[in-house]
């Protein structure tokens, strides 16, 4: 019995968080993304899975055609390597489905493809490996970098004459910055 109260109990860990993201997939470089997200942590802080709500922008200027381009999505990550603790530096290697509309928008001279707008559906798998910092008052700084493959590849253009505006790449790169906080989770 004394052995079991001294003995700090393990449990799910959820974390909340939120970031900003640079990348060349989502519209034309650099499109800028912000996220919000939903962590779960598996008690032995060995892997966690991730939900993220995303909106994004971008904007492109072909001789004097204009267009905005905005992105709404979202991912699931899974990190099945994790090196480090609850109160400790951590590394985490992970898998992510990004699934998403962009839309982009041009006045009346810019002559889109149809009409003045156009959107798509964009589906990309991505691999990132993400550093954490220990905890820092009541929250993580973290710091994440990826290679994405675009599944469904879309090109966005101008008519009349004829100019490209975005086209996916073959390979895409990510980075980005944020912060995470731990609302409750396992001791080390």
């Amino acid at each position: 019995m004394a052995a079991e109260a001294e003995t700090p109990s393990r449990r799910w860990g959820i974390d909340l968080g939120a970031s900003a993201e640079v990348n060349n997939w989502l519209g034309p470089w650099p499109a800028r993304a912000f996220a919000g997200s939903v962590e779960l942590v598996s008690p032995s802080r060995g892997w966690s899975a991730r939900a993220v709500g995303v909106y994004g922008l971008a904007e492109r200027t072909v001789a004097a055609r204009g267009a905005d381009f905005s992105y709404w999505g979202g991912h699931l990550d899974l990190c099945p390597i994790a090196i480090g603790g609850a109160r400790s530096w951590r590394w985490t290697s992970c898998a992510e489905v990004h699934v998403g509309l962009l839309r982009a928008e041009g006045d009346e001279s810019s002559s889109l493809a149809t009409a003045q707008s156009q959107q798509a559906l964009l589906l990309t798998a991505a691999a990132a490996a993400r550093v954490q910092t220990p905890p820092l008052w009541a929250l993580r700084l973290e710091v994440e970098a990826g290679l994405a493959l675009p599944v469904l590849r879309q090109t966005f253009q101008f008519e009349s004459p004829d100019a490209t505006l975005f086209q996916s790449p073959a390979v895409g790169l990510l980075a980005r910055a944020g912060l995470v906080v731990p609302l409750d989770g396992p001791g080390d």
